[in-house]
């Protein structure tokens, strides 16, 4: 039956593109440093810099954003898998019954 070597290669995959998603939630990331000075402004408060002064631009919460996605995706495409085989076990142990 071809049914479970399909459900195998889901499941592989799933778990796989769930865990790259998570690395990349987490790996740490060169925009996380002021582009005028190269200050680190990981945990700031406000929209400046507290080395120079300078703006921080919009793409450092946008970064941050890309990242809350990635990791949320990441744990749902490992949940999945999860998810599927529990849900085909009740139903096999629902048409036994």
């Amino acid at each position: 039956m071809i049914v479970y070597p399909l459900l195998l290669m889901i499941h592989i995959v799933c778990i796989v593109l769930g865990l790259i998603l998570l690395w990349l939630s987490k790996r740490e990331v060169d925009f996380l440093l002021c582009a005028h000075c190269g200050y680190d402004i990981r945990g700031l408060t406000t929209r400046r810099c507290s080395e120079c002064g300078c703006a921080i631009s919009n793409s450092f919460q946008s970064a941050l954003s890309t990242r809350r996605w990635q990791f949320w995706l990441g744990i749902v495409l490992i949940a999945f898998p999860i998810l599927l085989d529990v849900t085909c076990l009740s139903f096999i142990l629902y048409s036994l019954l």
